[in-house]
């Protein structure tokens, strides 16, 4: 924005200067937490959560690509992660799902999810570390007594049972 300013010298001439500056504008965001932990999930099974909820503090928009990296069972949720623009004073939820496949071990997993924010320099406050435990069902039978009554070697009887999870 050009501005003016008129300088008066004592013989009464005025001199007209002109004034270039620029404004600032804050470029800020919050987070409500810089990890989420998802617990045990049962390998096989996906559960989706809010990991993080991002709110733009500042008075200009700012530019968000979020990506996960890390382990591979967690991903971001189409249509529920923020993004692509996070307009001032407007807040978004990364919503995140965590799968762990079959087979998967039961030691904790851990991935980044990089708000990848645009028009923020120098701040910590881009990335939320996200962990999960992959669960194994522990698998027995229904309580009871099975009677196979007096066999002969060698023959065979059939009880049924109900498997437990």
């Amino acid at each position: 924005m050009k501005r003016s300013l008129a300088v008066s010298a004592l013989l009464s001439v005025s001199v007209l200067l002109p004034l270039v500056g620029c404004g600032t504008s804050i470029t800020n965001i919050s987070l409500s937490g810089s990890s989420h932990d998802f617990g045990i999930a049962l390998v096989g099974t996906s559960v989706t959560q809010t990991a993080a909820v991002v709110t733009n503090t500042g008075n200009v928009a700012i530019t968000l690509n979020p990506t996960v990296s890390g382990v591979a069972d967690f991903a971001l949720v189409s249509g529920g992660a923020c993004g692509p623009t996070l307009a001032p004073n407007e807040t978004c939820n990364v919503v995140v799902t965590y799968a762990p496949p079959t087979g998967s071990s039961p030691t904790q997993q851990t991935a980044t999810v990089n708000l990848g924010v645009k028009n923020l320099p120098g701040t910590d406050a881009e990335a939320v570390t996200v962990t999960g435990t992959p669960g194994v069902p522990a698998v027995g039978l229904s309580a009871g007594t099975y009677g196979f009554g007096d066999m002969f070697v060698g023959g065979t009887r059939t009880q049924t049972a109900a498997v437990v999870t």
